[in-house]
């Protein structure tokens, strides 16, 4: 519709005179206008710019995009790969390029898979392609992308009675929320550095003194829209400004990150020098702990806490890891729930995004290990649940006597709960993850409650067993969980 179908229709004014007519002939209107039916019969009109604007996904790249190229450059702006694919459980596979955002996930799914999504789109292109040779002004008409019912908000004006215009719109829902699941898999540059001493193979040892730590201890991340952080205050925040609540259901993805290594390690070289600790240098023991975990404090931990149930069956039965997929499970490798990155609009300190991840254009999220216990209580004649959150650390680049290694940054403290039976975990959890990004990971600042009993602990290396050096740290869990093995 148009200023120009409205005053046809001896509508009043038209719009208020918000909209005037601006030309006699109907094509040439300026202002296209969309109406569309709420649940109440009432009418919402919106208009065409504004609807492209505010729901053709979150970035403002996709219009841009859109607007000003072909059809296949305006695609591989918006995907990696543009040729529909799904995974063995016919999840819709969606490959963002880099400058996606997660809120633009159903859009870009559904110009991907669904006809009727790609017209619409498509059509946005072609009218301004057929338009920029024949006009001045470009007058684009824009339809929905999705069908069925969805929640949104405006600001604006009643220009009549059971009519309002929007001004500004948003969507507050995600359309067809029931649809197919959506697979995201976004990629990141990982640039793979090679000590300066030419004998050195970026392979970890046991006692070298020049390593890169192993393949394995970097761990897959993977997010889940389940753990959104939407309406969560900071720990102890008194009020603020909160993110956008998304009203009704929402779909439901995953988003998996990809490295894209720059440079391939090449393979082991036989005859890399290697060094002997002295066990009778105590002084030297945290550095020790340092050269010894080459598969990282992560998975070093969970191959202790699996020896330890090797060791005490009867009393530790199951150890689990949290797959945001699958649920807990106890597969190799363990994986990490990412860390949701700050929103624009969500009240966060520069430390405490940067600690999520420092451009998440080019780095994933932090991940956090959640596992997932289940021991023998004999005060309660059974079994009980207790949980360990442990916090990924990222990596640094050091130079020591002129060689350039990779480590560990300082670690953050093991974070140990013990929840209420009347707890509900995946609540709990959500809060406590957006709770960790605000104190940049620093969990001995999170209190206990009538739901969760925390307890955090460091990661202090074993003085006796240097082979094994979270071994004390490992066993320091079940003390904190009051547990006896």
């Amino acid at each position: 519709m148009s200023a120009k179908s409205e005053a046809d229709n001896g509508r009043p004014a038209p719009l208020n005179g918000k909209y005037p007519v601006f030309h006699e002939d109907e094509r040439e209107e300026r202002s296209k206008l969309l109406e569309l039916s709420l649940l109440d019969g009432r009418k919402l009109i919106v208009p065409c710019m504004e609807f492209l604007l505010r729901g053709y996904g979150e970035s403002a790249l996709i219009p841009r995009a859109l607007t000003s190229m072909n059809w296949e450059d305006a695609l591989g702006m918006f995907l990696t790969n543009t040729t529909p694919e799904k995974n063995s459980d016919g999840a819709w596979m969606v490959r963002l390029a880099d400058r996606m955002q997660l809120g633009d996930i159903g859009f870009l799914g559904h110009i991907q898979h669904v006809g009727y999504s790609r017209a619409a789109a498509q059509s946005i292109v072609q009218q301004c392609t057929q338009q920029a040779t024949k006009r001045k002004w470009i007058h684009l008409e824009v339809a929905p992308w999705f069908s069925g019912p969805v929640h949104v908000s405006a600001e604006g004006i009643w220009v009549r009675k059971g009519t309002f215009l929007a001004l500004r719109f948003e969507l507050n829902g995600h359309p067809e929320a029931d649809g197919p699941e959506i697979e995201v898999v976004k990629s990141r540059k990982e640039e793979v550095t090679r000590s300066e001493w030419e004998n050195s193979d970026n392979v970890a040892r046991e006692g070298s003194p020049v390593y890169t730590l192993s393949p394995e201890s970097k761990m897959a991340v993977r997010s889940f829209d389940n753990f959104d952080n939407a309406g969560l205050a900071p720990p102890e925040a008194n009020g603020g400004p909160k993110r956008k609540i998304i009203l009704g259901p929402r779909r439901k993805h995953t988003v998996t990150y990809e490295n894209r290594p720059d440079v391939i390690i090449p393979p082991t070289l036989s005859g890399t020098p290697d060094v002997r600790l002295d066990p009778s240098n105590i002084e030297d023991i945290a550095e020790a702990h340092r050269m010894v975990v080459a598969h990282g404090t992560l998975l070093e931990m969970w191959k202790e806490l699996r020896r330890l149930q090797l060791e005490h069956r009867e009393t530790f039965h199951s150890l689990e890891w949290l797959h945001v997929k699958r649920g807990f499970v106890n597969d190799e490798p363990p994986e990490l729930v990412g860390l949701q990155p700050f929103s624009d609009t969500e009240p966060a300190e520069p430390k405490a995004r940067k600690f999520v991840t420092r451009d998440i254009k080019t780095e994933e999220p932090r991940g956090v290990l959640v596992l997932r216990f289940r021991v023998t209580d004999p005060g309660a004649k059974g079994w009980r649940e207790f949980y360990l959150l442990e916090i990924e650390r990222r990596y640094e680049q050091v130079k020591v006597d002129g060689i350039v290694i990779r480590k560990e940054e300082d670690g953050c403290q093991g974070l140990v709960a013990t929840l209420a039976p009347e707890t509900q975990f995946r609540e709990w959890l959500a809060k406590t993850l957006s709770d960790i990004r605000h104190v940049v990971g620093q969990v001995a600042k999170l209190r206990s409650t009538e739901k969760a009993q925390l307890v955090t602990f460091k990661h202090v290396p074993s003085r006796k067993d240097l082979l094994h050096p979270l071994r004390t740290s490992a066993a320091l869990v079940f003390t904190k969980a009051n547990v006896t093995l």
